[in-house]
């Protein structure tokens, strides 16, 4: 998505985009073949709210072999890109660590993911 293509959005009326930027490290980006990179993904969605488009994200976390740390790559990576709304699937099922490890994980994420989803809520 280039700046041009986005001004002419814009001034067809295109009032929102959401965009699945889905992961916080290139790692996990490559592995599902998403074809796009962590720059990518920060030029679009500032390109896409400068235009006066607001940016909608999702992210997802805990895909098969997925790393405690690679989650918290994609948390960061999602309050860095800051966009207009975001959402956090939470793939509980998938996460491939011990039953501890994952209330550890949940406990950890549970304010981010409280966060969006009442802001899913509010904007539904």
């Amino acid at each position: 998505m280039d700046i041009e293509m986005l001004r002419m959005m814009q001034k067809a009326g295109c009032y929102h985009i959401k965009y699945g930027v889905e992961f916080g490290t290139q790692k996990c980006l490559t592995k599902t073949k998403k074809n796009t990179t962590l720059e990518q993904a920060r030029r679009t969605i500032s390109d896409t709210e400068r235009v006066g488009i607001a940016a909608k994200a999702s992210f997802m976390i805990g895909m098969p072999r997925e790393s405690a740390k690679e989650i918290r790559a994609t948390i960061d990576f999602a309050k860095e890109l800051d966009p207009t709304y975001a959402t956090l699937v939470f793939l509980s099922f998938c996460l491939e660590v011990n039953y501890s490890m994952r209330l550890k994980i949940i406990k950890h994420c549970l304010p981010m993911i409280t966060v969006l989803i009442l802001i899913e809520q509010i904007i539904s």
